[in-house]
């Protein structure tokens, strides 16, 4: 007789508590105009909750004063923004995130500060430990380059020292360029897939890399879009100066429009570009969970089968009980009848022996 109860749910064996780690991470290859996509989806979510994504985005405002005040202090505040910047960014991946099933909230901003806390940190280090590398990787250079240059002593040679610049600046961008790479899709695969600092740091250089073209157009998007504001912003002061005014008697207006222009700035520019980060993230980055779906699929119907068999085997022996109950009282109604048959054949025996004892009681009285 089987311990378990035909009738209770069946419960598949798959092992439920799979590390996301252990799972493989599917990066994929997307066309160079998803890119345009990714960037204006930014727009599209931002847009579809505006008051909370700019409640959102003046508190991460607030954050960034208050990470540039700590800046102020030597050595040390050059270093917390690079360590908080992953903690912070995982806020906006998580709030994207829960915007898609409409929990969206002003408080998601802080998961980072209770969700993989450690590894969140963690990149941070591992990214300053990156732009420190870049630095003394730059500045050695240009140290020799510059010491060959000028060790003659012509430290008059303006061609030489643009040349030394221009090679500082695009050896600056070569390894700034891996670096940003590295660490642009860690904090959304740390807080939402769960993946431990270093994996992330490869799967993000991987992703970018096979994505180099879309995120190449997505950039060029974004620098227009740069563009254009910086032209409104300058149009609006060279209007002001073609007519002569000057600048001590620009009008209050022009300030207050500047101003304004610039907190818009400041509170949706973050909003729009870290959600268009999610958007590329949700893209390229899936988890391997076919193979898990259809194990959990088929011992799921194994159970099913089992459960369906248990039940049937069950229900036959309930038949067999059912018959022999309904056999059994036949049975007893036979004994019956035989056991109440004897008892009136006993019965009617007793009364013969009595009439008989009665007769012969009456005949010595006739006799007399």
């Amino acid at each position: 007789m089987p311990s378990t109860s035909p009738y209770q749910s069946p419960q598949s064996t798959l092992n439920q508590n799979i590390s996301i780690s252990d799972s493989n991470v599917v990066i994929k290859r997307l066309p160079a105009m998803r890119g345009i996509h990714w960037f204006f989806d930014g727009f599209r979510r931002v847009f579809k909750s505006p008051f909370r994504w700019s409640a959102i985005g003046f508190i991460n405002f607030l954050m960034l004063v208050v990470f540039a005040i700590f800046s102020l202090i030597p050595l040390l505040g050059t270093f917390i923004p690079y360590l908080f910047y992953p903690v912070i960014v995982a806020g906006f991946m998580y709030a994207a995130f829960k915007q898609d099933s409409n929990e969206l909230s002003v408080t998601q901003l802080f998961a980072g500060f209770s969700q993989q806390t450690g590894q969140l940190f963690l990149s941070g280090a591992l990214y300053l430990a990156m732009m420190v590398g870049v630095f003394i990787v730059v500045f050695g250079l240009m140290f020799v380059v510059g010491f060959t240059l000028f060790s003659g002593g012509n430290t008059s040679d303006f061609g030489s020292a643009m040349l030394m610049a221009l090679l500082a600046g695009l050896l600056f961008l070569g390894l700034m360029l891996p670096a940003i790479m590295a660490i642009w899709f860690v904090p959304a695969l740390i807080i939402l897939l769960k993946v431990d600092a270093i994996e992330s740091i490869k799967l993000s250089f991987k992703g970018c890399l096979r994505n180099f073209l879309p995120y190449l157009l997505y950039s060029l998007v974004a620098l227009v879009l740069i563009m254009i504001f910086v032209a409104l912003i300058v149009g609006l002061f060279t209007s002001f100066n073609l007519q002569g005014t000057q600048p001590q008697n620009y009008p209050m207006e022009l300030w207050f429009i500047i101003g304004g222009l610039y907190f818009l700035m400041a509170v949706y520019g973050a909003p729009i570009v870290f959600c268009s980060i999610y958007s590329s993230f949700d893209d390229i980055y899936h988890l391997q969970q076919d193979a898990i779906d259809n194990e959990a699929v088929n011992e799921r119907g194994v159970a099913t089968e089992s459960a369906k068999t248990e039940t049937d085997s069950s229900e036959v022996v309930n038949s067999e009980v059912v018959n022999s109950e309904v056999v059994n009282p036949e049975t007893d109604n036979q004994e019956t009848a035989n056991t109440k048959s004897h008892q009136s054949e006993s019965s009617q025996n007793d009364n013969d022996n009595d009439n008989d004892n009665d007769n012969n009681d009456d005949s010595p009285i006739e006799r007399k």
